[in-house]
C-alpha cells in the first residue's frame, strides 16, 4: 500500500508507526476518533464543520472576529476537532477526556522505523 492510499483510508496506528516516520499530521474528533488531516488541516476541519453544521452556517460563522483573526483556531472551535502535528496541536476550548486520551495514545506510541521517536512529542 503506498503513503497516498494509507493517507487517504482510515487511521490505523499500527500501519502509521510502520510505515512513516517523523510524520502526523491528523484531527481529533470530540470522541477520540483520529482522521488523517487530507488534503491539508484547514480543509479537513472545514469539511467537518459544513457536515456538522450545513455550508450556509459555516459561511455565515465564518464572516466573525474570531475566525478572520485566527483561522485555525476557529476551524478548531466550531468543529471541535484537535488539530496534530508531530511537535504541537491546536485544541478547541471544549477539549474533551477522549480526545486528550487520543493524543496520549499517540504520544506514548513509537515509530518503528528510526530510533525512538514517538508519534507526538509535544504538550499534552
Amino acid at each position: 500500500m503506498s503513503d497516498i492510499e494509507i493517507l487517504q483510508g482510515k487511521f490505523d496506528l499500527n500501519v502509521h508507526k510502520k510505515e512513516f516516520y517523523n510524520y502526523l499530521e491528523v484531527i481529533i474528533k470530540p470522541n477520540g476518533q483520529i482522521e488523517y488531516a487530507v488534503p491539508s488541516h484547514q480543509e479537513k476541519l472545514k469539511r467537518v464543520c459544513i457536515a456538522k453544521h450545513g455550508l450556509e452556517n459555516f459561511l455565515k460563522e465564518l464572516e466573525s472576529d474570531e475566525a478572520y483573526h485566527d483561522y485555525l483556531k476557529w476551524l478548531c472551535n466550531y468543529s471541535e476537532c484537535a488539530s496534530v502535528w508531530n511537535e504541537f496541536c491546536v485544541k478547541p476550548d471544549n477539549f474533551t477526556e477522549e480526545q486528550r486520551n487520543a493524543l496520549k495514545l499517540l504520544s506514548e506510541t513509537y515509530y518503528e522505523k528510526g530510533y525512538k521517536l514517538k508519534l507526538y512529542q509535544g504538550d499534552l
